[in-house]
């Protein structure tokens, strides 16, 4: 009776854990925002969410940090030490459904995902690494901190066109995510000072270090010219772009 009974104890723990993983499982991806339930947030929102307890995430401020679960409640416990807690409502590889503690919404938000299976940080376009130039500036910055933000906004750029060819993803947003740039299909163009995402400004320590931003990217396309690669891959082309932008830029 013993021995049954202790089976039947073990068989359950199996069970409890085989569950716990099949979640983190099913979490361990970047989760985008889906436009039809809530205007807080938009397209370019997102959590990345990696299998070794770290994530970034993107809502209404870039955050990183360590996350937990316990049962159905995902607990990000960001830079700062504070604790954003979502609750799961549901859960699938493609979908996520959740409330959110401290939210701008009472509603719940809806997720869905994408592989984060990258070769290392460098290629990983939600890394801490790859999204400094989101974190605002503290103070007044000089033309080479303006310089460094740039390339770090470039890089991104080239990370999230290499991550999207990686994993032979069908369409990408680029008009939800904060840049000076307007992307078409064919090529881009600089936003008027008057055009820039609020998101955009929010990160310079003010309104004259994002324009002085604008100019040196003024300068960089009127002294050099992008030399676009051949090919039917939008993805390929842009991100040769980026990376000529990066080697360009003083």
């Amino acid at each position: 009776m013993k021995t049954r009974s202790l089976f039947l104890f073990a068989a359950i723990c199996c069970l409890i854990f085989a569950g716990c993983n099949s979640d983190k499982s099913k979490l361990s991806k970047v989760w985008f925002h889906n436009l039809s339930d809530d205007t807080s947030l938009n397209a370019g929102s997102f959590i990345n969410i990696m299998p070794d307890g770290t994530y970034t995430s993107y809502l209404y401020s870039f955050e990183y940090g360590t996350w937990g679960m316990n049962g159905k409640t995902l607990s990000l416990n960001n830079q700062r030490n504070e604790v954003k807690k979502l609750e799961i409502k549901s859960l699938d590889k493609e979908e996520m459904v959740f409330t959110l503690t401290g939210g701008r919404s009472d509603g719940a938000y809806t997720f869905y995902g994408s592989s984060n299976k990258v070769k290392d940080d460098k290629h990983d376009p939600f890394s801490r690494k790859n999204n400094e130039w989101r974190i605002p500036a503290s103070h007044k910055e000089s033309d080479a901190e303006l310089v460094a933000r740039l390339k770090s906004h470039f890089h991104f750029w080239e990370a999230y066109f290499d991550w999207a060819m990686a994993i032979n993803k069908q369409s990408l947003e680029v008009r939800a995510i904060p840049t000076p740039l307007k992307i078409y299909g064919n090529g881009f163009e600089l936003k008027s000072f008057d055009q820039l995402p609020q998101d955009w400004i929010f990160i310079f320590f003010d309104k004259d270090d994002c324009r002085k931003s604008s100019e040196i990217i003024a300068r960089l396309f009127e002294t050099n010219n992008i030399n676009w690669p051949d090919t039917e891959s939008k993805y390929k082309m842009f991100l040769s772009a980026f990376v000529q932008l990066q080697r360009q830029l003083k």
